[in-house]
Protein backbone atom coordinates (compact mmCIF):
# COMPACT_ATOMS: atom_id res chain seq x y z
CA UNK A 1 0.00 0.00 0.00
CA UNK A 2 1.12 3.48 -0.62
CA UNK A 3 0.39 5.87 2.56
CA UNK A 4 -1.24 9.32 1.42
CA UNK A 5 0.60 12.42 2.29
CA UNK A 6 4.19 11.13 1.67
CA UNK A 7 6.03 12.38 -1.36
CA UNK A 8 8.53 10.29 -2.23
CA UNK A 9 11.57 11.55 -4.09
CA UNK A 10 12.34 11.28 -7.61
CA UNK A 11 13.91 8.54 -8.97
CA UNK A 12 18.01 8.33 -9.00
CA UNK A 13 21.05 6.85 -10.05
CA UNK A 14 21.62 5.91 -6.23
CA UNK A 15 20.12 3.13 -4.14
CA UNK A 16 20.85 1.91 -0.86
CA UNK A 17 19.40 -1.25 0.62
CA UNK A 18 18.85 -2.25 4.11
CA UNK A 19 18.32 -6.40 5.17
CA UNK A 20 16.75 -6.28 8.44
CA UNK A 21 15.47 -9.58 11.04
CA UNK A 22 13.88 -7.62 13.34
CA UNK A 23 12.48 -10.70 15.45
CA UNK A 24 8.92 -9.00 16.18
CA UNK A 25 10.98 -5.96 17.74
CA UNK A 26 12.81 -8.33 20.34
CA UNK A 27 15.85 -7.31 21.25
CA UNK A 28 18.35 -10.17 22.67
CA UNK A 29 21.66 -9.08 23.72
CA UNK A 30 22.64 -12.55 24.54
CA UNK A 31 22.01 -16.09 24.45
CA UNK A 32 20.04 -16.65 27.57
CA UNK A 33 17.93 -14.12 26.22
CA UNK A 34 16.18 -16.81 24.17
CA UNK A 35 15.08 -18.64 28.20
CA UNK A 36 14.71 -15.64 30.15
CA UNK A 37 12.99 -13.42 27.46
CA UNK A 38 10.94 -15.92 25.99
CA UNK A 39 8.08 -14.10 27.16
CA UNK A 40 8.47 -11.80 24.51
CA UNK A 41 7.81 -13.68 21.62
CA UNK A 42 4.03 -14.41 23.13
CA UNK A 43 3.48 -11.00 24.78
CA UNK A 44 3.94 -7.17 23.97
CA UNK A 45 5.74 -4.72 26.42
CA UNK A 46 6.96 -1.35 26.28
CA UNK A 47 10.30 -2.22 25.21
CA UNK A 48 9.15 -3.34 21.95
CA UNK A 49 7.57 -0.05 20.94
CA UNK A 50 11.12 1.52 21.71
CA UNK A 51 12.55 -1.08 20.21
CA UNK A 52 10.43 -0.11 17.00
CA UNK A 53 11.32 3.51 17.15
CA UNK A 54 15.00 2.64 17.30
CA UNK A 55 14.80 0.63 14.12
CA UNK A 56 12.56 3.32 12.17
CA UNK A 57 15.88 5.86 13.30
CA UNK A 58 18.03 3.60 11.82
CA UNK A 59 15.98 2.63 8.28
CA UNK A 60 15.25 6.35 7.77
CA UNK A 61 18.63 6.93 5.46
CA UNK A 62 17.66 3.98 3.36
CA UNK A 63 15.47 4.31 -0.39
CA UNK A 64 14.58 0.46 0.62
CA UNK A 65 14.32 -1.67 3.25
CA UNK A 66 13.88 -5.77 3.08
CA UNK A 67 11.95 -6.87 6.56
CA UNK A 68 11.74 -10.37 7.68
CA UNK A 69 10.31 -11.86 11.00
CA UNK A 70 7.88 -8.12 10.90
CA UNK A 71 4.88 -8.99 13.04
CA UNK A 72 1.48 -8.65 11.30
CA UNK A 73 -0.24 -7.71 14.03
CA UNK A 74 -0.85 -9.80 16.52
CA UNK A 75 -0.85 -10.36 20.88
CA UNK A 76 2.86 -10.09 20.81
CA UNK A 77 3.12 -6.81 18.81
CA UNK A 78 -0.07 -5.34 20.79
CA UNK A 79 -1.70 -5.45 17.45
CA UNK A 80 0.73 -3.28 16.13
CA UNK A 81 1.41 -4.33 11.84
CA UNK A 82 4.93 -3.49 12.57
CA UNK A 83 6.22 -3.01 8.93
CA UNK A 84 3.49 -0.33 8.71
CA UNK A 85 4.50 1.24 11.72
CA UNK A 86 7.98 1.53 10.79
CA UNK A 87 7.11 2.72 7.43
CA UNK A 88 4.81 5.49 8.96
CA UNK A 89 7.82 6.58 11.45
CA UNK A 90 10.46 6.55 8.98
CA UNK A 91 8.28 7.94 6.31
CA UNK A 92 8.50 5.25 3.25
CA UNK A 93 5.47 5.88 0.97
CA UNK A 94 4.99 2.74 -0.13
CA UNK A 95 4.72 -0.86 2.14
CA UNK A 96 4.24 -4.57 1.08
CA UNK A 97 4.22 -6.97 3.19
CA UNK A 98 3.51 -11.03 3.29
CA UNK A 99 2.67 -13.08 6.58
CA UNK A 100 3.99 -15.94 6.35
CA UNK A 101 2.94 -17.86 9.70
CA UNK A 102 0.29 -16.92 12.15
CA UNK A 103 -0.02 -18.83 15.71
CA UNK A 104 -3.06 -19.03 17.95
CA UNK A 105 -6.44 -18.35 17.09
CA UNK A 106 -8.37 -17.35 13.76
CA UNK A 107 -9.79 -13.97 15.20
CA UNK A 108 -7.16 -13.81 17.98
CA UNK A 109 -3.36 -14.80 17.16
CA UNK A 110 -0.44 -15.24 19.54
CA UNK A 111 2.01 -14.43 16.82
CA UNK A 112 2.27 -13.80 12.77
CA UNK A 113 5.51 -13.41 11.62
CA UNK A 114 5.95 -12.00 7.60
CA UNK A 115 8.44 -10.19 5.38
CA UNK A 116 7.60 -6.98 4.17
CA UNK A 117 9.35 -4.56 1.86
CA UNK A 118 9.74 -0.66 2.19
CA UNK A 119 10.38 1.59 -0.03
CA UNK A 120 10.45 4.94 -0.86
CA UNK A 121 9.45 4.88 -4.54
CA UNK A 122 6.38 3.09 -6.02
CA UNK A 123 6.76 -0.13 -6.23
CA UNK A 124 5.26 -2.04 -9.49
CA UNK A 125 4.66 -6.24 -10.20
CA UNK A 126 4.90 -7.39 -6.23
CA UNK A 127 4.67 -10.78 -6.39
CA UNK A 128 4.28 -13.26 -3.33
CA UNK A 129 6.13 -16.70 -2.74
CA UNK A 130 5.13 -19.40 -0.68
CA UNK A 131 8.77 -21.43 -0.14
CA UNK A 132 8.53 -25.62 -0.19
CA UNK A 133 9.39 -27.00 3.21
CA UNK A 134 8.11 -29.82 5.25
CA UNK A 135 7.20 -26.95 7.72
CA UNK A 136 5.12 -24.40 6.33
CA UNK A 137 5.36 -20.37 7.26
CA UNK A 138 8.60 -19.69 4.81
CA UNK A 139 8.39 -16.95 1.99
CA UNK A 140 9.40 -14.59 -0.63
CA UNK A 141 8.53 -11.11 -1.64
CA UNK A 142 9.11 -9.64 -5.10
CA UNK A 143 8.87 -6.26 -6.37
CA UNK A 144 10.37 -4.16 -9.16
CA UNK A 145 11.59 -0.80 -7.42
CA UNK A 146 13.09 2.01 -9.90
CA UNK A 147 14.05 -0.59 -12.39
CA UNK A 148 15.19 -3.39 -10.13
CA UNK A 149 14.01 -6.70 -9.72
CA UNK A 150 14.00 -6.73 -5.55
CA UNK A 151 13.35 -10.08 -3.74
CA UNK A 152 12.95 -10.71 -0.22
CA UNK A 153 13.25 -13.96 1.51
CA UNK A 154 13.43 -16.15 4.64
CA UNK A 155 14.91 -19.16 4.52
CA UNK A 156 14.22 -22.20 6.63
CA UNK A 157 16.85 -23.67 8.93
CA UNK A 158 17.55 -26.72 7.33
CA UNK A 159 20.08 -27.66 4.51
CA UNK A 160 17.32 -29.61 2.67
CA UNK A 161 14.77 -27.21 2.78
CA UNK A 162 17.07 -24.06 1.95
CA UNK A 163 18.17 -25.98 -1.59
CA UNK A 164 14.41 -26.67 -2.34
CA UNK A 165 13.31 -23.10 -1.32
CA UNK A 166 16.75 -21.63 -3.84
CA UNK A 167 15.98 -23.60 -6.68
CA UNK A 168 11.98 -22.65 -6.37
CA UNK A 169 13.40 -18.89 -6.45
CA UNK A 170 16.12 -20.09 -9.20
CA UNK A 171 13.07 -21.15 -11.33
CA UNK A 172 10.93 -17.95 -10.72
CA UNK A 173 13.66 -15.49 -10.86
CA UNK A 174 15.92 -17.09 -14.25
CA UNK A 175 13.73 -15.51 -16.70
CA UNK A 176 14.32 -11.91 -15.55
CA UNK A 177 16.41 -9.46 -16.88
CA UNK A 178 17.44 -6.17 -16.20
CA UNK A 179 19.21 -5.37 -12.42
CA UNK A 180 18.80 -7.92 -9.86
CA UNK A 181 18.66 -7.48 -5.83
CA UNK A 182 18.41 -10.73 -3.38
CA UNK A 183 18.50 -9.95 0.01
CA UNK A 184 17.55 -11.39 3.45
CA UNK A 185 17.52 -14.11 6.03
CA UNK A 186 19.12 -16.86 4.44
CA UNK A 187 19.82 -18.97 7.76
CA UNK A 188 23.19 -20.52 6.21
CA UNK A 189 26.34 -18.53 4.99
CA UNK A 190 27.29 -17.39 1.23
CA UNK A 191 29.36 -20.77 1.13
CA UNK A 192 26.79 -23.27 1.58
CA UNK A 193 26.25 -25.58 -1.37
CA UNK A 194 22.92 -24.13 -1.56
CA UNK A 195 23.76 -20.76 -1.67
CA UNK A 196 26.55 -21.37 -4.50
CA UNK A 197 24.41 -22.96 -6.51
CA UNK A 198 21.90 -20.22 -6.48
CA UNK A 199 24.75 -17.49 -7.12
CA UNK A 200 26.13 -19.50 -9.71
CA UNK A 201 22.65 -20.55 -11.73
CA UNK A 202 21.72 -16.71 -11.78
CA UNK A 203 24.91 -15.31 -12.08
CA UNK A 204 24.72 -13.00 -9.11
CA UNK A 205 27.32 -11.44 -6.73
CA UNK A 206 27.80 -11.46 -3.10
CA UNK A 207 28.10 -8.44 -1.54
CA UNK A 208 30.78 -8.46 1.34
CA UNK A 209 28.66 -7.42 4.20
CA UNK A 210 30.32 -8.51 7.94
CA UNK A 211 28.79 -11.21 10.33
CA UNK A 212 25.38 -10.75 11.39
CA UNK A 213 24.32 -13.37 13.78
CA UNK A 214 24.35 -13.12 16.40
CA UNK A 215 23.95 -9.79 17.21
CA UNK A 216 25.90 -9.11 20.04
CA UNK A 217 29.00 -11.58 19.17
CA UNK A 218 28.32 -11.65 14.99
CA UNK A 219 30.50 -14.71 13.63
CA UNK A 220 27.86 -16.27 11.08
CA UNK A 221 27.21 -14.58 8.17
CA UNK A 222 23.13 -15.41 7.17
CA UNK A 223 22.02 -12.28 6.37
CA UNK A 224 23.10 -11.70 2.51
CA UNK A 225 22.45 -9.44 -0.11
CA UNK A 226 23.33 -10.74 -3.96
CA UNK A 227 23.29 -8.53 -6.73
CA UNK A 228 23.43 -8.59 -10.61
CA UNK A 229 23.65 -5.47 -13.25
CA UNK A 230 24.46 -3.05 -10.54
CA UNK A 231 27.54 -1.19 -9.68
CA UNK A 232 28.50 -1.71 -5.60
CA UNK A 233 29.63 1.12 -4.02
CA UNK A 234 30.05 -0.47 -1.11
CA UNK A 235 28.47 -2.86 1.60
CA UNK A 236 28.42 -2.82 5.53
CA UNK A 237 26.25 -4.02 8.82
CA UNK A 238 24.55 -1.72 11.30
CA UNK A 239 26.02 -2.12 14.98
CA UNK A 240 23.03 -1.35 16.52
CA UNK A 241 21.30 -3.78 18.67
CA UNK A 242 17.75 -4.54 18.22
CA UNK A 243 16.88 -8.13 17.31
CA UNK A 244 18.91 -11.03 17.77
CA UNK A 245 20.48 -9.87 14.05
CA UNK A 246 22.67 -7.19 13.08
CA UNK A 247 21.00 -5.38 9.62
CA UNK A 248 23.19 -5.55 6.55
CA UNK A 249 23.20 -2.31 3.99
CA UNK A 250 24.26 -1.90 0.50
CA UNK A 251 24.75 0.78 -1.56
CA UNK A 252 24.83 1.02 -5.34
CA UNK A 253 25.49 3.03 -8.35
CA UNK A 254 25.54 6.83 -7.78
Amino acid sequence: MTHPGLNPPASKKRLTLVSFNIQAGARSDRYHDYVTKAWQHILPGPSKTKNINDIAKAIAEFDVVCLQEADGGSVRSGFVHQAHRLAQLAGFATVLDQRNRKVGLKTLPFACSGNAILARLQCGNSREHTLPGAVPGRGAIEASIAGVHIFNLHLSLTANAQRAQLEYLAEHIGGKNGPLIVAGDFNCSDESPAVRAFVSALKLNIAPVGPSFPSWAPKRRIDLILYRGLELKRAWTLPMLASDHLAVAAEFGG
